[in-house]
């Protein structure tokens, strides 16, 4: 079993909490009417009807969506420009600052219509001089917390979490506050406004949903997961026995060409310790009879070619 731990430059992932239910999740994939966003669109008051939410920067502009991968807005990630690793889970879309990396960006601003008393979050990949503030203040502007997350290795996530006894948090002030740097960018997702993270739940899926295949024909299995603390940690299983279990993988996806029908499962464990098996998933290996068995005796023999070479030739005159 192995941490998936994939370079990424600057990535910021935060979530709060806002009194809803725990599988509510803002991820900037699309709004609430339904619609998607687009690269470069100006975000600000567009959850506010259904989540009580609003998104600016502090110096009076707002922030921007950003698509997944080039060109480059936000980080030098995972295998390419603005590319999260793949057990953030961040979707193809994320919120960035003006969309243009240089020096540390204006604060992000969320205020809320309504106190709120929980807020969580991650900060992806802090190296060397960098350092967050998270601050939360109260209606009157008074600051009520903070929490400071230092340098602690590229491409891991630094969790935090907000947790008071009543719902005193009116806005969320998140601060570049490390050192200097002409490249720093912004990168903000899979925003919950419900407490915490929610808690890890996980199931096998395949591409197009398809769990029949022939025999030495590769399926890809993939971990669809929710909830938990980033890193994870993924052990793909494969059934040997009676409740005997064999370690294939430990990547999110996994690539497998079984010979006969069999029962997978992949065991996720986060960066709190909690761990989950998803149920066993049976991808079954259709069996095909021999291209030439004419007489289906379940062999190929001489009868086979006999018959096979009087349909090609036809009837004797």
């Amino acid at each position: 079993m192995n941490i998936v731990r994939n370079p990424a430059y600057m990535l910021l992932i935060v979530g709060c909490a806002h009194g809803l239910s725990s599988g509510q999740v803002i991820d900037f994939e699309t709004f609430p009417d339904g619609t998607i966003p687009s690269d470069g669109q100006t975000i600000s008051n567009q959850y506010e009807a259904a989540f009580g939410i609003t998104f600016s920067l502090e110096d009076g502009t707002s922030p921007v969506i950003a698509n997944v991968g080039s060109p480059l807005t936000a980080f030098q990630g995972f295998g390419g420009h603005d590319t999260p690793r793949p057990d953030i889970n961040a979707g193809q879309t994320f919120l960035t600052d003006d969309g243009n990396l240089g020096p540390a960006p204006p604060p992000l601003v969320i205020d809320y219509s309504t106190p709120v008393r929980q807020a969580s979050g991650i900060i992806i990949d802090i190296d060397f001089a960098e350092e967050w503030t998270v601050e939360a203040y109260d209606a009157k502007d008074v600051l009520i917390n903070s929490i400071v997350l230092g340098a602690i290795g590229n491409g891991t996530g630094s969790p935090w979490v907000f947790d008071l006894a009543k719902p005193t948090i009116q806005r969320i002030r998140i601060r570049y506050t490390g050192g200097g740097g002409n490249s720093i960018g912004l990168a903000f997702d899979n925003f919950s406004p419900a407490a915490g993270f929610g808690p890890l739940a996980v199931a096998i899926e395949t591409e197009g949903g398809c769990d029949t295949t022939c025999a030495s024909n590769g399926v890809e299995l993939i971990a669809a997961f929710v909830g938990g603390i980033p890193p994870f940690i993924f052990d793909w299983q494969e059934q040997v026995g009676k409740d005997i279990w064999s370690s294939i993988g430990s990547d999110p996806a996994i690539l497998v060409t079984p010979r006969s029908s069999t029962t997978y499962r992949i065991v996720i464990t986060d960066d709190k310790g909690e761990s989950v098996t998803s149920e066993p998933y049976l991808l079954t290996v259709c069996e095909s009879s021999p291209v030439f068995d004419a007489d289906q005796d379940g062999d190929v023999d001489l009868v086979d070619f006999a018959l096979f070479q009087a349909a090609f030739t036809g009837p004797t005159p």
